[in-house]
């Protein structure tokens, strides 16, 4: 294990590229890590196109905004740009942090585990909710980390880019059956080094945990996650945003069996530019 700095400055980062999201949602991010994290730090964003992002925010460039894999596998392969040597500082404690999550309580946890053992911390992927009810942690198989909030020090991880240039240069591994369904949270999950998920509770995802179940398709009010959550996540291929959320004229949201409807007051509370 490398011994992270000891200066505490932490690194957070971000990957925006594309017209998925706007420059509001990294100057959000950051104003709430701001509010957020107990120690000093600096903010970077990797990204294709800097206009309106807050100037206290360090651009990165990255080649996977450009190469093979974002025209192959959609816009979540470009985020393994992080773990490239060079681009973040490479003994500091670093947080990554997905644009479209809500930020309720204190980052410290997410940094002091990784202070406290090292290694490279991710947001688990759940199960079902009834086999998570019948099934006790420790007898639940893993569908791996998803990668909307990660936690590590850039120098143990750099073998996680070197591992991916090698699978796009190889096209017949690149085309197998076994890597058809790859995504970059799913190859962190096979590569990273010294993996662990981050502890139950701190990190919720919106659609699972906040939505109520409507067998009947009556529209309910988001679930404000327990005090202990800090993060609220928006998983892949999940349509609804945070920018949705605090619109007044919303209306109705979500599907039939988890129907909302309305702005939902406590992201309205959390996802905004701070003073």
């Amino acid at each position: 294990m490398i011994k992270p700095n000891t200066d505490d400055v932490i690194s957070v980062c971000c990957f925006k590229w594309g017209d998925v999201y706007s420059a509001d949602y990294v100057n959000i991010l950051y104003d709430n890590v701001r509010l957020h994290l107990p120690y000093e730090f600096e903010f970077y964003c990797f990204t294709d196109d800097a206009h309106g992002i807050d100037e206290r925010v360090h651009i990165l460039a990255s080649s996977f905004l450009d190469e093979p894999p974002l025209e192959r596998y959609g816009q979540a392969w470009p985020k393994i740009g992080i773990h490239e040597k060079g681009k973040l500082p490479a003994d500091r404690i670093t947080l990554f942090l997905d644009l479209d999550i809500v930020i309720l309580g204190s980052l410290a946890p997410l940094v002091d585990v990784v202070k406290e053992q090292g290694g490279f911390h991710m947001f688990r992927h759940h199960l079902s909710p009834i086999k998570e009810a019948l099934l006790p942690l420790r007898w639940r198989y893993s569908r791996g980390g998803n990668s909307s909030v990660l936690s590590f020090i850039p120098r143990e991880q750099y073998h996680i880019y070197e591992e991916f240039k090698k699978l796009i240069a190889d096209s017949d591994r690149l085309n197998s059956a076994g890597h058809k369904w790859l995504n970059d949270q799913a190859f962190q999950t096979l590569h990273a080094a010294n993996l662990h998920y981050h502890k139950e509770g701190l990190i919720k995802s919106f659609k699972r945990d906040c939505m109520q179940f409507s067998f009947s398709g009556k529209r309910k009010r988001a679930i404000k996650p327990p005090a202990d959550c800090c993060v609220v996540v928006f998983t892949p291929g999940f349509k609804l945003k945070p920018h949705y959320l605090v619109d007044p004229d919303v209306g109705a949201w979500g599907s039939k069996s988890r129907a909302g409807f309305g702005s939902v007051d406590w992201i309205q509370e959390h996802w905004r530019r701070g003073k």
